[in-house]
């Protein structure tokens, strides 16, 4: 961790930003907490696979907010080869940093419905929101139940904010009902 770099975060944080990050894709090289996944005021990420269980690469730890798709997911590529690799164009490639757009992309749609709330507020609603993976309970992951984004839970995000998604973690930032 860097202290800097968790300056930064809580700065942007408490400008209305919400920070999302992905878990880190080493759960099987001894499933290490990645940065800056790992910051109190940062939306973590994890990667379900297909059949909605935890993508054999995604890092656990009871940072984790929310999963989302994180196996085979099509992503444009450069038009030329680089770090040895042949593909270019558009490839299906697995991974927590291939499931976080998902989050943010979701979280982008709220803004603009919501454009008057804050990031924290927006974080608060996509945890409270998402599909329930009581599945995931039985993994490494750290919670009892996950979250998964759905459509749906676009249209469940109206209303205020009854309890914070991490507001044990969020000491003396105020929820999203007191701004």
């Amino acid at each position: 961790p860097s202290r800097i770099e968790e300056d930064l975060i809580d700065a942007l944080v408490a400008e209305g930003v919400l920070v999302i990050a992905a878990m880190g894709n080493e759960f099987e090289e001894g499933d290490p907490t990645e940065w800056p996944a790992a910051y109190a005021n940062v939306l973590a990420v994890g990667a379900i696979g297909e059949d909605r269980r935890r993508a054999s690469f995604s890092n656990t730890g009871a940072h984790i907010n929310v999963v989302a798709p994180g196996n085979n997911i099509l992503s444009t590529l450069p038009s030329y080869k680089y770090f040895g690799r042949d593909e270019v164009g558009y490839a299906a490639w697995p991974g927590t940093s291939m499931a976080a757009p998902h989050v943010a992309g979701v979280a982008a749609l709220l803004k603009a419905k919501y454009a008057q709330k804050s990031g924290l507020w927006i974080g608060q609603r996509l945890e409270q929101t998402a599909l329930k993976l009581p599945a995931m309970g039985a993994s490494k992951f750290s919670r009892a139940d996950f979250l998964f984004f759905t459509p749906d839970g676009l249209e469940q995000a109206s209303g205020e904010i009854v309890s914070g998604w991490r507001a044990r973690r969020f000491a003396g930032y105020p929820l999203a009902a007191d701004l």
